[in-house]
């Protein structure tokens, strides 16, 4: 806890040692008096009062190139201060390089300094002048580090004569890729010329001529050729003729037949007829055949009970005769339970109608039934017969599970049901968990359903000093685990939480020295740290041994606070310093079953 005092004057009435006289004291701020300590100082005596260390706070001020940089420490009661220096600071380089025609360096912009001289690292920027094929160009070039720029020639490209020549119809030549300039041209030397497409009456033939010295192709058309008619030759098909070319098939003065009719025989209604004609141009001949006439009846059917027919107008015959197809009009008396009915039927053809005589329905019964008892009853009239009581049985029977309830179901004969309604079981859940290595749960007796299903949470664990393990035990079911304690210290402090300590004033008269330990705590890396005050006569590169008493999940034990100085330059344990603790065997500097130790391991 951090102490501070701020105050004109306090007057108090005492004793000090060096004072001749009892008076009362005028005491004002605190005054340094060396280098680790203050006081109040009496006005009037020169008395110190409340003497204590110095309670720093720091400063860190950064150095540049010229001045170290240095930690200033002030205490914020009496206002002593100090300053421990450290190294100066690198040179802090300007915004811009240093550059000459080769090279480029940085420059301090605080003390001027030059460095880091090194040579551009040049990278293509861009084409100043474009050089051409007898032209020479300018590149310029620019580091990638300082951006300085330098230009430089770029030869003349030269012509890049194209190896396949150029050409039109009449010659060809070559030509230059990038500028285009021409040379050497002269005229094609053709071959004899080959035929692509052969000529024909409708279209012109085509032939190709190469030159042996490029690739140019040159074509040339072939005239059509003349049509082939023999306008004596007729073609034909049924509705026209026509002459035709032999080589190109195309038809020429197509017309349609002119017919001569050489023999006609009229069709009646007992002989079929028939008629030949002939082309008078082609000759092309057709022969038709004519069905013998179908009859005409007259205006209605003719009909008996059974049949119909009809009779021709022209020649009295009679035709078509076949049975009436009736179909069902309508019932003119409806037919009952008991008694006939009538009904009325069409010929669907000929509209011939004929009455039917119905029989009786008779009686359709079904079940009726309601919740005491059944009967049967006619569903037309109504009539009831065989009324009786219900005779229920199970038919049906779900067993109740932990989530569902169950039914039994009773029927009747007659289709009448009942059912039995049984409330679900819940479930069975075991008092104790299972549990595996990992997690426990609850689980029911009857449908082994899983509940509560949760990772172990164990406690900080015990030892078990004759197995040397510790044991951690889940704080919600019994399972317990073991694990090996490690030689690390500082996993075994997490091990035995909780841990209390208290300390203790200790003396050495051999040594003559007395120390206190204000407090001893645990932080959240799983170390201990203790406070020592009130040290006298620690010489250096002693070794300091302090009693502690503490408690630990395995019951109490008393151990020693011990404090060696590895080096003979080391100074000895220091007052208001804070020390990282280790639990430490003397002897074989192995974490102990007990006695405890505990080791300084250094200032914090």
């Amino acid at each position: 806890m951090k102490k501070i005092i701020s105050f004109l004057s306090l007057f108090c009435i005492g004793i000090l040692t060096g004072c001749s006289q009892t008076h009362t004291h005028t005491l004002g701020s605190y005054e340094s008096i060396d280098k680790n300590n203050h006081a109040l100082i009496c006005a009037d005596c020169g008395g110190q009062y409340d003497s204590e260390p110095h309670d720093f706070k720091s400063e860190y001020v950064e150095g540049d190139c010229l001045h170290e940089s240095y930690t200033l420490y002030t205490c914020e009661l009496c206002d002593y201060s100090y300053k421990e220096y450290g190294s100066k600071g690198e040179h802090t380089p300007s915004e811009t390089y240093v550059t000459s025609d080769n090279y480029h360096w940085s420059k301090c912009s605080i003390c001027g300094a030059t460095y880091n001289q090194e040579n551009h690292d040049f990278k293509f920027l861009k084409h100043l002048v474009e050089p051409t094929c007898e032209q020479q160009g300018t590149d310029v070039y620019k580091c990638s580090i300082c951006g300085y720029e330098k230009q430089q020639d770029v030869n003349a490209l030269g012509h890049n004569w194209n190896t396949t020549l150029s050409y039109d119809r009449n010659s060809h030549w070559e030509k230059c890729s990038r500028c285009g300039e021409e040379r050497d041209r002269k005229n094609h030397s053709l071959d004899n010329g080959t035929i692509t497409s052969e000529a024909t009456c409708t279209s012109e033939g085509l032939v190709e001529y190469h030159c042996d010295d490029c690739d140019v192709v040159i074509e040339e058309s072939i005239p059509k050729l003349n049509h082939n008619i023999d306008e004596n030759v007729f073609l034909h098909d049924e509705e026209s003729h026509w002459n035709e070319c032999s080589l190109c098939h195309q038809k020429f003065n197509l017309v349609k037949h002119d017919f001569l009719i050489t023999e006609h025989i009229d069709a009646t209604h007992f002989n079929a007829g028939k008629e030949d004609k002939i082309c008078k141009f082609c000759g092309y001949e057709v022969h038709n055949d004519f069905p013998m006439l179908d009859h005409v009846p007259d205006e209605d059917y003719h009909y008996d009970e059974e049949s119909h027919w009809n009779v021709c107008k022209d020649d009295g015959e009679i035709f078509d005769l076949e049975e009436h197809s009736f179909n069902f009009v309508r019932n003119t008396i409806e037919p009952a339970c008991l008694d006939g009915g009538e009904a009325l039927y069409e010929c669907s053809v000929c509209g011939y109608q004929e009455y039917r005589t119905l029989s009786p329905l008779e009686h359709d019964y079904q079940y009726k039934y309601n919740s005491s008892k059944h009967w049967q009853e006619c569903s037309r009239c109504y009539d009831i017969i065989n009324e009786a009581e219900h005779h229920l049985s199970l038919t049906e029977a779900v067993s109740p599970t932990c989530s569902d309830d169950g039914h039994k179901l009773y029927q009747c004969l007659c289709g009448y049901e009942e059912t039995e309604y049984i409330d679900a079981l819940g479930h069975n859940l075991s008092s104790e968990f299972l549990y595996d290595d990992t997690y426990h749960w609850q689980e029911c007796s009857r449908c082994h359903e899983i509940f509560d299903y949760e990772e172990h949470d164990f406690d900080t664990g015990a030892y078990d000093s004759q197995d040397k393990v510790m044991i951690y035990t889940c704080k919600d079911c019994s399972y317990a685990k073991t694990e090996s304690v490690p030689t690390d210290s500082y996993y075994l402090m997490h091990a035995l939480l909780p841990i209390t300590f208290e300390g203790s004033s200790i003396s050495y008269p051999s040594s003559n020295y007395i120390a206190r330990i204000d407090d001893i705590w645990l932080e959240e890396d799983n170390a201990i740290y203790c406070y020592v005050t009130n040290l006298t006569g620690n010489p250096e590169n002693t070794r300091v041994s302090i009693t502690v008493n503490f408690q630990i999940t395995d019951g109490d034990a008393t151990s020693e606070l011990v404090y060696t100085n590895d080096s003979a330059t080391t100074e000895g344990l220091q007052n208001n310093q804070r020390y990282q603790l280790k639990l430490w065997d003397i002897d074989t500097r192995l974490v102990p079953v007990g006695p405890f130790y505990i080791r300084i391991l250094n200032v914090i």
